[in-house]
């Protein structure tokens, strides 16, 4: 971006330099029913090359998206860029120098485990929530014996403590387990009687 140049003198002084045919290419991968959420994606990753252009020296263009399998591109346009201009692009998000258009996360996601207990596997089992992943989502379980060994729930006032004893009580009393509960205030005790199926209510 030759900013303070006339644009002969600008574009003498690229031509005089080695310069690199270049093509870059955004890639999302996900499931063909991710669509819209890989096209915000494409748009946030295109929006990071916007610091880039200068008005009637240098910008740049997306082409249309295109669709193709994993492992499959197709041949976009090429340009040419000198090694200080590429130096210049190649500039990865850091700590001090973020891109405000480009979205960042704070931790790496990662898949469910293989022995993640399930609904489908373990239908007398609570929900506890669901994991995404790669825009799969799978509802899971906890199982009987992991609940054995001392489960402590921990957590601020009104993030749901008392919301998943309760689906883990209801859960025990729909499979015909026994369960116990102390509770010094009572509103979780109350819950739990409403969730007792009619007829199978005791004192």
């Amino acid at each position: 971006m030759h900013d303070r140049e006339d644009d002969l003198r600008a574009a003498s002084d690229k031509l005089g330099r080695i310069l690199f045919e270049t093509s870059i290419r955004l890639t999302v991968y996900g499931p063909a029913q991710a669509a819209p959420q890989a096209l915000r994606r494409l748009r946030e990753m295109a929006g990071a090359f916007r610091p880039f252009s200068v008005p009637r020296l240098a910008s740049f263009q997306a082409t249309r998206v295109r669709r193709s399998r994993r492992g499959r591109h197709a041949h976009g346009h090429t340009f040419l860029l000198s090694a200080e201009e590429l130096a210049t692009l190649w500039r990865p998000p850091t700590a001090t120098g973020q891109t405000a258009t480009l979205a960042a996360v704070e931790s790496r996601e990662l898949p469910a485990p293989p022995a993640l207990p399930t609904p489908g596997q373990h239908p007398d089992l609570a929900v506890l929530g669901t994991t995404v992943f790669r825009g799969e989502r799978r509802r899971f379980s906890l199982l009987s014996e992991d609940r054995r060994r001392h489960l402590t729930v921990v957590g601020e006032t009104g993030v749901g403590k008392s919301t998943l004893l309760l689906h883990l009580l209801a859960a025990d009393i729909a499979a015909g387990r026994g369960v116990g509960l102390l509770d010094p205030h009572g509103d979780l005790c109350e819950a739990v009687l409403r969730a007792i199926p009619v007829g199978g209510r005791t004192t």
